[in-house]
């Protein structure tokens, strides 16, 4: 067979192809099982009754969450309306914790949101004004001094 005919180069081309194509396959999967640990790692963190705010910390399976956070009003005011906080990003695991990346567009108060004093024995690290972290083991977490219980991707929305 010569390496200069015109079906040996369509072959060559061929394979050349398929290779290129495993590899790229090969190294999107290793990046996934990297990030993710190779595990499902989706989960629901919501908060149970409570006079604050009702909490809903959902890690989708595509690697985004959503925060959602609906304030109740204070019974003695006038004022009745319920204040909502809404924040999406990105997650994935890191040394079996879970790391959370806000989106830039609306940046939450994390110190507020995830602060120590309204929730001292808490597990959530802040790492800068973006990023928090904690472990994936756990089956709770305290955001704004609220308790909310980890179940699997499986419970509706609060909406």
């Amino acid at each position: 067979m010569n390496p200069l005919k015109p079906e040996s180069l369509k072959t060559n081309k061929i394979i050349l192809h398929t290779l290129i194509g495993f590899l790229l396959l090969t190294g999107v999967s290793c990046s996934i099982l990297r990030k993710s640990g190779g595990e499902d790692h989706a989960a629901k963190f919501r908060s149970g009754a409570n006079g604050v705010a009702d909490i809903e910390l959902e890690l989708k399976d595509n690697n985004r969450f959503h925060y959602e956070m609906i304030i109740f009003a204070d019974p003695a005011a006038s004022d009745q309306n319920h204040d909502t906080l809404f924040f999406k990003g990105r997650w994935w695991v890191e040394d079996n914790d879970y790391i959370l990346h806000f989106r830039r567009r609306k940046k939450p108060d994390l110190h507020a949101l995830f602060s120590q004093q309204y929730s001292p024995a808490t597990t959530i690290r802040i790492v800068d004004d973006r990023h928090i972290r904690f472990p994936v083991f756990v089956e709770e977490v305290s955001i704004w001094g609220v308790r909310c219980i980890k179940s699997k991707n499986t419970v509706q929305s609060i909406k």
